[in-house]
This record gives structure tokens, C-alpha cells and sequence, in this order.
């Protein structure tokens, strides 16, 4: 429905859908299209279309999605290739964040980075 939503243009209905799916509901949604392999970059920039950084919720949300993702690049349970459209996209959209989430962001994968050192 989320795909559906934002390849259809409706900004405001995807951002109610979004708004009613708890954090973990994002989190599987994700995972499952990451671990099907297929268009996981379709549904996450429509995860970001329907979550303007403008909105608290929204900024959120976005973090939301780069820590979980970053979790599932890390976990080695993923194909290549979506690893690589995972990080690509994430790369790509970092500049829509707002200055404290990019900090808050560098500190995470600050905090991935450690963790593999560590191991």
C-alpha cells in the first residue's frame, strides 16, 4: 500500500499511513522487502516522500529507517546487491536531514564502525 501510495502521487494519504504504523511495523516492513531482495529502494523513498523532515514525526522517521537499515547491512543476512541499493539511497538522502540528525546519524555509524573493530 505504501508503494502504491506514493508512486500515486496522494503525499498526504501515504504520510497517514506512515503515521499510523508503529516503529516496528516500519522495521518489518523493511526487513521484508530487504530480505525479499525487491524494490527496496522503491519502498524506502516512499518511506521518505510520505515523512517530510519539515515534521518532528517525519525526521524521526527517517532515523528510524537509516538505524534499522544500518542493522540490516550489518547482520550479513542480505543479498549483495540490496546491500548495495540499501547504502546508495542512504547515502543519496542524507542531505535532506536537518543538522541534529545528521550528528546523531555520524554518531551512529560511528557506533557501527566501533562494533566492528571490537569483534
Amino acid at each position: 500500500k505504501i508503494l502504491s501510495l506514493a508512486t500515486g502521487g496522494n503525499v498526504e494519504k501515504l504520510q497517514q499511513c506512515l503515521k499510523g504504523l508503529k516503529e516496528n511495523e516500519v522495521q518489518d516492513l523493511i526487513t521484508r522487502h530487504a530480505v525479499k531482495g525487491k524494490d527496496i529502494g522503491a519502498f524506502l523513498r516512499a518511506v521518505f516522500k510520505g515523512s517530510p523532515c519539515s515534521l518532528e514525526d517525519g525526521v524521526s522517521r527517517w532515523l528510524l529507517v537509516y538505524r534499522h537499515c544500518i542493522q540490516l547491512v550489518e547482520s550479513g543476512d542480505l543479498q549483495v546487491e540490496v546491500v548495495s541499493d540499501i547504502i546508495g539511497l542512504l547515502m543519496l538522502e542524507t542531505h535532506q536531514l536537518p543538522g541534529a540528525s545528521l550528528i546523531e546519524l555520524a554518531d551512529m555509524y560511528t557506533d557501527a564502525i566501533k562494533g566492528e573493530v571490537c569483534r
